[in-house]
């Protein structure tokens, strides 16, 4: 890599947030190249262009920020503690669980699961989600929300609901990929690794809602153990 590029790619590295903001021919002026010195070097590395390169940079970046969780390699958390803070859920709070379309299913299974496992839970229906809110959802202490994309407009209007709510809820994601909305408004998140979200047709292959049951048994586990050392 010649000087001019490494100069280029550094301040991008550094920089990822704002060169995003500022586009390309920002970044042109703030490293005193040209666009197409820019172009040159986003393809050289084997990205399409400078969208494409900075986007994919930056979720290399968020990626490393999450941790693999102990329980299963294809699950990654911001921080141990967050593992912590659910089991802790599982122990002392009531909770509520969605998702819609398939993510449904998956929302179906985690409440049956954890009704027999003795913990009083909720499937949340969306369309009663204000209602929840207003009447039996003041009884309970935490949200799970299920979203493969992570951007899911009726599971975002839940947990702003709940942040609306006077009650302080717990609220607990599992999404597919490393920066996405949800995500950022939950107190604890799971992402499911190697997730490709992009494609949303519905034919296309996905391991994700399969990887979120396999990797919630394995949370179980966990809450067994805490459980049984009380």
């Amino acid at each position: 890599m010649k000087e001019t590029e490494e100069r280029i790619f550094d301040y991008i590295s550094n920089n990822i947030e704002e060169c995003i903001e500022i586009g390309i021919r920002g970044v042109a002026k703030k490293t005193y190249t040209s666009t197409s010195s820019i172009v040159r070097l986003s393809k050289k590395l084997g990205y399409k262009g400078y969208t494409d390169m900075t986007y994919s940079l930056r979720s290399q970046r968020m990626k490393r920020e999450f941790m693999p969780v102990d329980i299963d390699s294809r699950y990654r958390v911001r921080s141990r503690a967050e593992v912590t803070k659910f089991i802790d859920c599982l122990l002392n709070m009531k909770i509520a669980v969605y998702g819609e379309e398939f993510s449904g299913i998956v929302a179906h299974y985690i409440n049956n699961r954890l009704f027999t496992m003795g913990i009083e839970s909720h499937l949340l229906d969306c369309i009663d989600s204000k209602l929840f809110f207003d009447g039996i959802g003041k009884t309970y202490d935490a949200l799970i929300v299920i979203s493969n994309t992570g951007e899911s407009v009726k599971c975002l209007n839940i947990l702003k609901n709940a942040e609306l709510s006077p009650k302080d809820y717990l609220t607990v994601s599992f999404t597919g990929k490393f920066e996405n909305t949800i995500a950022k408004n939950s107190d604890v998140s799971f992402v499911i690794e190697g997730i490709s979200t992009e494609n949303r047709i519905v034919k296309q292959p996905t391991p994700f809602y399969g990887n979120v049951i396999l990797g919630f048994e394995e949370l179980l586990k966990l809450y067994l153990e805490r459980k049984r050392s009380l």
